[in-house]
């Protein structure tokens, strides 16, 4: 290595440019024996070669390397210049700035093997000084030395520093990315531990002249592709800089630069609000985990959600209700409770809702399904909140899910306190009654928040037809509440509605009808299904003139002695007399028993999206009723996996308790869930369409 510092200049062949450039090198006083130019062409013909060549004989004083990559990328072409160099340290300079007389010995006076050296630099706008926020920064700044992660402003750029080839490393720059490549390069730089950064004391005749064309990237027009798509690229490289960064110094710089990227889609977003989906499938395309949503501007919100359960909680409840927010395109404050405690992260989730999301307020109750008091506190806490927020936001919606009743009862309460305002209340199931039609129980409804319900009750259509309230259990009152006080009603389907307003008189019906809605769980469109995902293996490889077995795939809880552990006995007795190679793929949270048969073959629960396109691999899903065991006069269960098995490419399988809303359903495969040979018909007829 020798000493001294190599110049790289990245260049499409303009000469006048390159000219002004090299003149300005030609000055320096730095004695030319210590500085090397390296001039990378790129992407030019031949004759532009040649071109280039005869001008760089012009300035025989200057020891100048000369080299060309025939793909345009100023990327490859500074790689290439960092590949060729020997000098011990580096700095980049565009073909059409230009450097005054001092610059590289006063990078040099700064620079060290361990400290990034930087000058100082002013902006000339049609041959006028402007002074920059950048100059501005640098001159308060001026003299010192610091930590690189106090300054990560100043990795946002190539111009006026110099690095030394061992801080430098094997980092080069990405050249995938069209632009926002110097911001990855430093980002990566910025991350190192124990970096410093010195800023020259020195400015007369020692500044780096940024010349603003109209090609700068300060004046690029405010297209989709710079400021979404190539920014959205940038931060995706800065991202795996800071998966690779320990140190939270170091972690809080890289962000600051992800957030200035994102910057510039949330000034194109602030102009262009109908877009916002489109871009936050790009975000959730490159599985960008710090994309900063909350600095993107949104149209006034003027909608709550109170959901108990919700992202990134690993739980149904969250993902139908991430579905909905994705579908109503509509931004929204979120009340919630914190369900660590009980259920698993699965952060892809936020994919969906962050684009949406206005204020997040997340609760600590306690996790209890079934706990009065616990249900209370949420819902008393949410509360406030709402009657808080609502003094600035004036919301004009409410929308609450559940089957966690706490979401409700805060639905409530929110209603008595702010009856203007629309509130519109989702049941996944019935509320009051399990799976087998029996009551739900739990701790006895005591204090304000039951005498609230009580009261709601009492104001309503509902009083003069129901009975006394404080036999109810809790489930019960909470589900007459809602009844009395919401504007709309939604219910997943008509069998669920039909047996939740049975349980009330026949004189309450007509109203509630009237305010009731059928909203089948939303099915997502087809973009989400074909996001690529880690650790996603798609359909088995085989050589010519060989097939995959048949895949079918099954999501969700396994038990040996019912539900699908019924289902893998029936496919086994069909075995002889079956011919075609199928395998069916479970995946579930729950350990497998040891002696399934060969056929079957367990994986882990996937993240949501993960689960989205793992769903395109399956030739066939199995799709399981709830066996409601006639507890009800119709079953009134859906299952949710449904609304996502529907918009995958594979063919259900529904395997139906007779008369079920999965029994009316338009599926291509359908058998009876209390018979094994029904089973065993169906899995040979898949396999007769599918057989490979």
């Amino acid at each position: 290595m020798t000493a001294g510092i190599d110049v790289i200049v990245p260049t499409l062949g303009d000469r006048s440019r390159l000219r002004r450039l090299l003149i300005s090198l030609e000055r320096q006083s730095l004695a030319k024996q210590r500085f090397t130019v390296i001039v990378v062409l790129n992407g030019q013909a031949v004759k532009e070669r040649e071109s280039i060549a005869n001008l760089l004989e012009e300035f025989p004083s200057l020891s100048l390397s000369f080299f060309a990559s025939q793909r345009p990328s100023a990327s490859r072409a500074r790689n290439i210049g960092i590949a060729m160099g020997k000098r011990q340290f580096i700095t980049f300079v565009d073909d059409d700035d230009e450097l005054e007389p001092k610059f590289l010995e006063t990078l040099l006076d700064v620079v060290e093997e361990d400290v990034i050296g930087v000058a100082h630099m002013i902006d000339i706008d049609r041959g006028r000084e402007t002074r920059s926020t950048l100059s501005t920064r640098l001159l308060g700044v001026r003299g010192q030395d610091s930590p690189a992660t106090a300054l990560p402003w100043l990795f946002g750029f190539n111009a006026c520093k110099a690095v030394s080839r061992t801080v430098l490393g094997g980092h080069l720059f990405d050249e995938c990315l069209k632009s926002g490549e110097d911001v990855a390069f430093w980002g990566r730089i910025l991350a190192k531990p124990g970096l410093s950064v010195r800023v020259a004391n020195q400015v007369k005749d020692s500044r780096y002249q940024r010349h603003l064309t109209p090609d700068s990237v300060s004046r690029r027009a405010g297209g989709y592709e710079f400021n979404v798509v190539e920014r959205l690229d940038c931060i995706a490289s800065l991202e795996h800089v800071l998966h690779d960064t320990g140190a939270e110094p170091a972690a809080q710089a890289v962000a600051s630069l992800i957030r200035a990227q994102a910057g510039f889609v949330a000034r194109y977003v602030e102009n262009h609000q109908e877009e916002r989906q489109s871009i936050a499938v790009e975000v959730a395309r490159r599985k960008l985990e710090t994309f900063p949503w909350s600095d993107v501007p949104s149209p006034p919100v003027q909608r709550l959600t109170v959901s108990y359960c919700f992202p990134p909680a690993a739980d149904a409840a969250a993902a139908v209700l991430a579905k909905r927010m994705w579908r109503s395109q509509t931004v929204t404050d979120v009340i919630c409770n914190d369900m660590s405690e009980v259920r698993s992260s699965d952060a892809s989730l936020n994919w969906l809702v962050e684009p949406w999301l206005g204020n997040v307020e997340v609760l600590k109750a306690p996790n209890y399904f079934s706990d009065w008091a616990a249900i209370a506190q949420f819902a008393a806490e949410a509360l406030k909140i709402a009657a808080r927020d609502h003094r600035t936001r004036h919301y004009r919606e409410l929308h609450t899910r559940a089957l966690w009743s706490a979401s409700h009862v805060a639905g409530c309460l929110i209603k008595r306190k702010l009856p203007h305002v629309e509130w519109t209340a989702e049941f996944s199931d019935p509320l009051s009654t399990d799976s087998q039609g029996e009551l739900r129980t739990g701790t006895r409804a005591t204090g304000r928040v039951s005498r609230e319900l009580k009261r709601a009750i009492r104001d309503s259509f509902l009083n003069d037809h129901i009975g006394g309230l404080d036999g109810l259990t809790h489930f019960e009152l909470t589900e007459l509440a809602t009844y009395a006080l919401a504007d709309q009603l939604v219910f997943t389907n008509k069998n669920q509605m039909e047996v939740m307003l049975s349980r009330v008189p026949q004189q309450c019906r007509e109203q509630l009808n009237r305010k009731s809605t059928i909203a089948q769980q939303p099915v997502l469109e087809r973009q989400w299904y074909e996001l690529a995902g880690p650790g996603i293996e798609p359909g088995q490889q085989l050589p010519p003139g060989r097939s995959r077995p048949v895949r079918l795939g099954y999501f969700g809880s396994f038990y040996a002695n019912r539900g699908i552990g019924d289902i893998v006995a029936a496919m086994s007795e069909a075995l002889g007399e079956v011919t075609a190679n199928f395998q069916l793929h479970v995946y579930s949270a729950q350990r497998l028993p040891d002696d399934l048969p060969d056929f079957v073959v367990p994986h882990s629960p996937l993240a949501f999206l993960d689960y989205l396109q793992e769903l395109d691999q399956c030739d066939v899903l199995l799709v399981l009723d709830t066996n409601s065991s006639g507890a009800y006069p119709q079953n009134p269960f859906l299952p949710s996996k449904f609304s996502d098995y529907r918009g995958s490419r594979a063919r259900i399988w529904a395997i139906v308790e007779k008369g079920s809303p999965l029994d009316a359903a338009n599926v291509h495969y359908k058998s009876d869930i209390s018979s094994r040979q029904s089973v065993s018909a169906e899995l040979k007829r898949v396999l007769s369409d599918l057989g490979r």
